[in-house]
């Protein structure tokens, strides 16, 4: 939402901008985590490098949007 009024004879204009929002935008998941890991000692997939299944974690990352208030003053001068 936008407001706007000129004073003066348009010297001066007041404005208010408003923005309602929620939610996030560039909404994605993360893996961290390999595929696989060694673990020594341990019986895994692979006899020989003993790489055993990890547990990846996945996050869910994304960009808040905040809904904002704000106000603008402007002033010309001259003619």
């Amino acid at each position: 939402m936008s407001l706007d009024r000129p004073f003066d004879n348009g010297k001066i204009d007041v404005g208010l901008n408003m923005m309602a929002a929620s939610g996030y935008t560039g909404w994605t998941t993360e893996n961290f985590g390999l595929a696989s890991t060694h673990a020594p000692g341990a019986v895994g997939v692979d006899p020989v490098t003993k790489l055993v299944p990890a547990h990846p974690v996945n996050e869910v990352v994304g960009v808040r949007i905040p809904s904002y208030p704000s106000i603008n003053f402007t002033c010309r001068f001259g003619h």
